[in-house]
């Protein structure tokens, strides 16, 4: 069923917006904008029809948290937690899950209630995951939707945000009153945007269009959006316009979406007609809460060159072990290495990146094997942490944000792209396992931890855990997993790749034994998903203390 919400204008009479761009004759450098406008009681205006509004706390909860008000004190009090039945009326409407997830910055994962409650279990909290029509082995999907693009599971020990909704009952901006009718209140704070520097990159005939990327830090809806494009270096005005359509997601052109979120991330992009390498820039994009630079405003400058993308990760990078080597610009990653004794070439679009934090977040394009394109069975969304240091980076990739990449493989600076084959690793997979004591993991009190060192040159991507008390001469734990590998004292799932000479832990439930207990693992690794490729196993001994 379509959903209606109630849409606010601001009603001026007949005062200028205060946001509103001034005309001059000759430009200026920068825009004589009023950052914060006087603000204006706002009044309720006809029904439209509209696709509901979804959006994500920026906080993340674990399954412990209580999540009722999350929505309420991240978004406002016209926000809820959203159901999945909001999702369901969301598709029987015609709505996209493609365009959600989008919308939504390409989320995985997000805590969620079915017909209104939280909890599958007591110990299992709902949650949705967009798995984009390929349900992982072994995952319990208690709902889907559009052939399992975006299913409906339950888990314990996580940290994720939660799914929220704008309510039906409330409009944006209201609260409620003691009598339980609806109020009419503006937000106390003006709107609010983090502004940075992106990319330039062609849009249609234009070779050049500089990107911004916008995001939203306040309760306000944003509609609009005002560029202005100074050349320092020359002197001149380049670019000066209006938009009602700005707000487009990483890599699109302009027009892009009609409102920007709140609390969501969107890019703003303008023409720089032919600049010249090294040529200095001033921008100042102005964003407000209706069309044409209506309502309240919010106004940010910032700096760029063209030509000199400022990205430390930019350039090509070579593992001398291995022979891997990675290929980034300012929006792809290309990664060759040896498998299976060809090349192997991995296309990557870099959606976003995060220099203060050393984070990228990946798109698989395409995978050729020995030149021939081949189906890739990993998740195509992919997160890259890196640190840089004297030339030489640490770098890990895997399925879930963010991994450390202190515990990733380290490659080196070089110049021109690579040529020709990649030698395959040499030598056998080997690794060293020890038992690394035991933790509780959600509401299992007792999880065996195992330590592994890979120490071979070849990169494990599954594991077969298999435990025995042999004390009571039984059988405890037997599975496999290929998303096997966590950080010291996390709990499964983890990565799924343990990269040459890099470290983790692997765990499993071993129950409530009793003090003394002796056991037996048998840890088994192997260098492709489902125990395929090469493998080698490692037994461990040892006892429980409590």
């Amino acid at each position: 069923m379509p959903y209606k919400k109630i849409l606010f204008i601001i009603v001026l009479g007949a005062l200028l917006c205060a946001c509103q761009p001034a005309t001059a004759i000759e430009p200026t450098p920068y825009p004589t904008y009023t950052p914060y406008p006087t603000y204006t009681p706002a009044v309720p205006v006809s029904l439209q029809e509209t696709a509901p509004l979804f959006a994500l706390t920026r906080a993340t909860y674990a399954d412990t948290d209580d999540i009722q008000q999350a929505c309420i004190t991240a978004l406002g009090p016209s926000w809820r937690t959203a159901d999945w039945s909001d999702l369901a009326g969301y598709v029987d409407a015609g709505y996209a899950l493609e365009t959600l997830n989008e919308n939504l910055g390409g989320i995985t994962q997000a805590w969620i209630s079915l017909n209104g409650e939280e909890w599958y279990s007591q110990q299992r909290r709902y949650f949705v995951e967009f798995h984009e029509h390929a349900l992982p082995d072994g995952w319990l999907a208690h709902a889907e939707l559009d052939d399992h693009y975006l299913d409906l599971g339950s888990w314990y020990d996580m940290n994720i945000s939660v799914l929220c909704i704008q309510s039906e009952a409330l409009t944006a901006g209201a609260v409620p009153t003691l009598e339980g009718e609806t109020a009419l209140q503006t937000p106390e704070s003006p709107p609010s945007f983090v502004l940075n520097f992106h990319a330039v990159y062609p849009c249609g005939e234009w070779p050049h269009y500089a990107a911004f990327e916008l995001e939203s830090t306040s309760i306000w809806i944003l509609q609009s959006a005002h560029i202005e494009i100074f050349d320092n270096t020359h002197q001149k005005s380049i670019y000066n316009g209006n938009n009602n359509s700005p707000f487009m997601k990483e890599g699109e052109c302009p027009p892009g979406d009609i409102i920007l979120p709140p609390y969501n991330t969107r890019f703003v992009a303008a023409n720089l007609q032919e600049p010249e390498a090294g040529t200095e820039f001033s921008a100042a994009i102005t964003v407000c809460t209706e069309d044409d630079l209506q309502g309240e405003c919010a106004t940010e400058l910032v700096d760029f060159v063209f030509g000199d993308s400022g990205l430390p990760f930019a350039g090509n990078w070579k593992n001398e072990a291995t022979g891997m080597t990675l290929e980034f610009s300012e929006t792809t990653l290309v990664q060759r290495f040896s498998y299976q004794g060809a090349l192997r070439e991995i296309s990557y679009t870099i959606l976003a990146f995060d220099l203060t934090e050393g984070h990228l977040d990946l798109l698989t394009d395409r995978v050729l094997q020995a030149n021939e394109e081949v189906e890739y069975d990993w998740a195509p969304k992919q997160f890259l942490s890196y640190s840089i240091t004297d030339d030489v980076m640490k770098m890990f990739i895997g399925p879930n944000p963010y991994p450390i990449a202190a515990s990733g493989v380290s490659y080196t600076r070089q110049g021109a792209s690579p040529q020709g084959d990649i030698a395959p690793p040499e030598g056998r997979p080997a690794f060293e396992a020890s038992f690394a004591g035991t933790h509780p993991c959600g509401n299992w009190p007792v999880y065996a931890v195992f330590q592994v060192e890979n120490t071979s040159a070849h990169t494990f991507e599954s594991l077969s855990l298999v435990i025995n008390d042999i004390t009571n001469d039984s059988h405890v734990y037997g599975g496999s997993n290929d998303r096997p590998f966590v950080e010291t004292g996390n709990c499964p799932p983890g990565d799924s790749s343990l990269p040459p000479n890099s470290t983790a832990q692997v765990a499993a439930n071993i129950h409530q034994p009793e003090p003394g207990t002796e056991f037996e693992a048998t840890i088994k690794l192997c260098t492709q998903d489902d125990l395929e490729g090469d493998c080698i196993s490692q037994k461990v001994l040892f006892a429980f203390e409590e």
